[in-house]
């Protein structure tokens, strides 16, 4: 499987470094998870919620999607990477804006402080986006995984420089709608352009790569990808120009999207050459489903009233979307990217003159067993707890994900801390 590792890229200890910062935001998400239980109880215009939001979907998730295109980009493009020193400056502006934005957010301290953060970010993830548009120039072939990739880099643009507008809305408000207006187009040009559109390109490769499947066709992949930028595109448009009166007909688009998608997975699992399947990718496919969870309740979001009802359907949404969906293929597919990288690094040539470890040999399967034994049951408990408005619940299950982020960190860290004999 040492055919998703490129030397084309940035050094192992850079794109290591990339995981070690997300996982360790992603232990900080849930110890702020458990010390802000209150904080479900009203609006999700909350600071501690604005908080541990754009941590989870900066730090954490988005550094960890990085670190891992820097590997996957070269490999699906056969082509270097553009420039490591953009990589470099992308990786420590990313953290100083994640953290001065976060640490603003959780005080609400609106203002310079608040503002220079959000620049920064923005300076970082231009930085990135232009990197891989540079990288992917090289490579004259089609390819609809670079396709996917290359227009969720344009999702992400939108959704940072609105971010960005929003942050400096707050303290001169000069936008012409209510800012809770572009807070929604905000999050879900993020979710659909960004998250999503990244996640079915990747895993479009992934998948087949490691289930030793071969669809009979990708036509179904082409259809997800032009209805998803449709729907997107026809959202932007609608929240921006119409005052997002077209909600249903967007819905209607991306679902058959996402759709067509799912018949390439289901596809691909039925094709397959290995018969079994590991924890990793048997976890990974039960995850699946959950957009299809999330869907459901965007639909219901779409036609109910913005009463108290509304406000907790949305906190259980963005919690389904950013802490089950997109954590949850996090949590599984880094034990399937980082082992072979440092595999590479460390044991690719010693291999041809002694025995050696096997990549799923330098993690802690007990480990990783336990990550997924405490992340699922404390998902499910954060959720009843925001639904039936519970406290206590949200405490408990928010005390089940640290658990569990803390086995990730220790197998993240014991992978990057191996020594070879």
């Amino acid at each position: 499987m040492t055919h998703i590792i490129s030397n084309k890229t940035v050094s192992a200890r850079m794109i290591s470094a990339h995981f070690v910062a997300g996982g360790l935001a992603y232990l900080i998400v849930c110890v702020l998870l458990i010390s802000s239980g209150d904080a479900f109880a009203g609006h999700f215009f909350h600071p501690q919620l604005l908080a541990m939001v754009h941590l989870a979907a900066l730090g954490w998730i988005t550094m960890i999607i990085i670190g891992s295109i820097y590997q996957i980009v070269p490999v699906i493009l056969n082509v270097d990477l553009f420039s490591t020193k953009l990589a470099v400056y992308t990786f420590i502006s990313l953290i100083i804006g994640i953290a001065g934005l976060s640490c603003t957010f959780l005080h609400f301290i609106t203002g310079i402080i608040m503002q220079v953060s959000a620049v920064v970010l923005l300076t970082s993830l231009v930085s990135f986006c232009v990197n891989i548009w540079f990288t992917a120039s090289k490579n004259k072939k089609e390819n609809i995984q670079s396709d996917f990739i290359l227009t969720s880099l344009l999702w992400l643009l939108v959704t940072v420089i609105l971010g960005t507008l929003l942050v400096f809305n707050l303290s001169y408000a000069f936008l012409p709608e209510e800012h809770l207006h572009y807070l929604k187009l905000h999050a879900h040009i993020g979710f659909g352009g960004w998250f999503i559109l990244l996640v079915m390109g990747v895993l479009s490769k992934l998948a087949p790569m490691f289930l030793l499947s071969k669809p009979t066709t990708e036509k179904p992949l082409k259809i997800s990808w032009y209805l998803v930028n449709l729907a997107i595109s026809l959202f932007l448009i609608d929240m921006l120009f119409n005052k997002g009166s077209l909600g249903i007909v967007c819905w209607v688009i991306f679902a058959f999207g996402i759709g067509a998608y799912a018949i390439f997975i289901i596809s691909v699992w039925k094709n397959r050459l290995r018969r079994k399947v590991d924890l990793i990718l048997h976890v990974t496919y039960k995850i699946l489903p959950v957009i299809f969870v999330a869907l459901a309740i965007g639909l219901i979001l779409l036609i109910c009233q913005p009463d108290q009802t509304f406000l907790n359907l949305c906190k259980v949404y963005g919690t389904l979307v950013l802490g089950g969906f997109l954590t949850g293929l996090i949590l599984a597919q880094t034990f399937k990217i980082l082992p072979y990288l440092v595999w590479l690094e460390k044991y690719e040539k010693k291999a041809v003159l002694e025995k050696v470890p096997q990549p799923h040999d330098l993690y802690h399967a007990t480990w990783l067993k336990l990550q997924f034994a405490f992340f699922i049951p404390g998902l499910v408990m954060l959720i009843m707890g925001i639904i039936i408005k519970t406290e206590m619940l949200i405490i408990v299950g928010s005390a089940a994900m640290l658990i569990s982020a803390v086995f990730y960190n220790l197998n993240i860290f014991r992978l990057i801390c191996v020594k070879p004999n």
